[in-house]
C-alpha cells in the first residue's frame, strides 16, 4: 500500500508542472447525458469537516498514516473537469491558492460494484478565505473526487465498468484513447479511464472521476478572484513596499524612508549599511495573507551579505503595520539591522 501511496503522490507531482503550462481552461463540452451525477455517500459542496465525517462513514481511513492533506499555501491542486483523462497534459490548470486535495490510501469503499483502494477528494476555497482557513465551514467546498481500482485484471474491470456506466448514463459518452466522459445539463461530470502499467500489473488501475454540478464555472470564478487577489492583495502590496524601502535604505535615501514610516515614529533612523550593499532577498512574505485585517503587523526581512566579512548574512528588518485599507495603508512601524 505504501508503494501505491508513493505512486499516487508522484502522479500528483507530475500534474503540477504540466498543468501550470496550460493557463487557459478547457471549456466544458455540451451535455451528453440526462442522468443525475451523484457522489455516493457524500454531498457536493460540503465543508471540510463534513467531508471527513462522510469519509469515515464510507470506509475512507482518516488516520494520519492513511490520509494526506495536500492543501497548502502556493501548492494547491485544483483540477478541472478533464482530469478524468489519464494523460496529465489534459489537465488545464492547477490553481495556486484556490483549494487542494485530500488523499485517502487503502480505503474500504465500494463504487459501482467494485472495491476502491484509493481516492482523492478535491476542494476549492472561497475567495474570502485564505487557504489556511480551509476547515472553516464556509471556506471549503468538495467539488471533485477521483477513485482508483488497482488490479491485475484492470482491463477486464474497465470493460465491465464501461458497460455498466453506458447502461446508466447513456451509450454515447465522449470517448478517445484516454477514456470516456459523461456531462449532464447541470455541468456535472463522470469520467472513467484505464492505466496499464507494463511489467507491474498490480499497479494497473481503473480510475473513476466525478465532478459536482456547476463546479467548473465556480472553480473558474474562484480562480479569477484569486488571481486578482494575488496581483492586488496585501501580500503583493507588502512585497512592493519592502522592495521600495530596502532599495531606499541601501541607496541612502532618508527622504523616501521618511515618507514610509508611521507618524509619529519614535525610533532611530540610522542607515548603517547605506551604499554598502545593493543585492538582497526578501524573507517573510509567505506569512502574509492576501487580505489582512487593519492593525495587523508583519515583519519582512531583506537578507544581504555582510559587506565586511563576505561570509555571512545580515538582515534589514522591516515591521509593517496596516493602518487602513487605502492604497498607502501599510506603514513601517520599525526598522533596524539584525546580524
Amino acid at each position: 500500500m505504501m508503494k501505491k501511496l508513493i505512486i499516487a503522490m508522484l502522479c500528483v507531482c507530475f500534474l503540477l508542472p504540466c498543468s501550470a503550462a496550460l493557463a487557459k481552461e478547457v471549456p466544458l463540452p455540451e451535455a451528453n447525458t440526462d442522468a443525475e451525477i451523484l457522489l455516493p455517500g457524500f454531498e457536493w459542496y460540503c465543508d471540510y469537516e463534513a467531508l471527513i465525517r462522510a469519509a469515515e462513514e464510507n470506509g475512507l481511513p482518516t488516520d494520519l498514516g492513511s490520509k494526506t492533506d495536500m492543501i497548502g499555501l502556493g501548492a494547491s491542486i485544483s483540477p478541472h473537469w478533464n482530469i478524468y483523462r489519464n494523460d496529465s497534459a489534459y489537465v488545464s490548470t492547477s490553481e495556486k491558492n484556490c483549494g487542494g486535495s485530500i488523499f485517502f490510501d487503502h480505503t474500504d469503499l465500494e463504487l459501482f460494484g467494485y472495491h476502491v483502494d484509493q481516492c482523492m477528494m478535491h476542494i476549492f476555497v472561497e475567495p474570502d478565505f485564505e487557504i489556511s482557513q480551509h476547515k472553516e465551514s464556509r471556506a471549503a467546498r468538495l467539488y471533485l473526487a477521483e477513485f482508483w481500482i488497482h488490479a491485475e485484471n484492470a482491463a477486464e474491470i474497465y470493460e465491465d465498468l464501461l458497460a455498466k456506466l453506458k447502461a446508466q448514463y447513456g451509450e454515447n459518452p465522449m470517448e478517445d484513447e484516454a477514456g470516456v466522459c459523461w456531462i449532464n445539463g447541470e455541468g456535472a461530470m463522470l469520467g472513467a479511464s484505464l492505466k496499464k502499467v507494463v511489467g507491474a500489473l498490480n499497479y494497473s488501475h481503473v480510475r473513476i472521476t466525478m465532478m459536482a454540478p456547476g463546479a467548473e464555472e465556480q472553480l473558474n470564478a474562484v480562480t479569477e478572484e484569486r488571481r486578482a487577489g494575488e496581483e492586488n492583495g496585501d501580500r503583493a502590496t507588502l512585497e512592493a513596499l519592502a522592495n521600495k524601502f530596502a532599495d531606499a535604505y541601501f541607496a541612502g535615501r532618508p527622504d523616501v524612508i521618511a515618507g514610509m514610516l508611521t507618524d509619529p515614529y519614535s525610533y532611530p533612523r540610522d542607515l548603517f549599511y547605506a551604499r554598502q550593499a545593493s543585492n538582497f532577498r526578501l524573507k517573510g512574505l509567505e506569512h502574509v495573507a492576501n487580505k489582512e485585517e487593519i492593525g495587523t503587523t508583519r515583519t519582512i526581512e531583506a537578507e544581504f551579505v555582510n559587506p565586511q566579512t563576505k561570509d555571512s548574512f545580515i538582515y534589514l528588518c522591516m515591521e509593517f503595520i496596516k493602518e487602513s485599507n487605502s492604497p498607502d495603508g501599510w506603514k513601517v512601524a520599525f526598522f533596524g539591522i539584525d546580524a
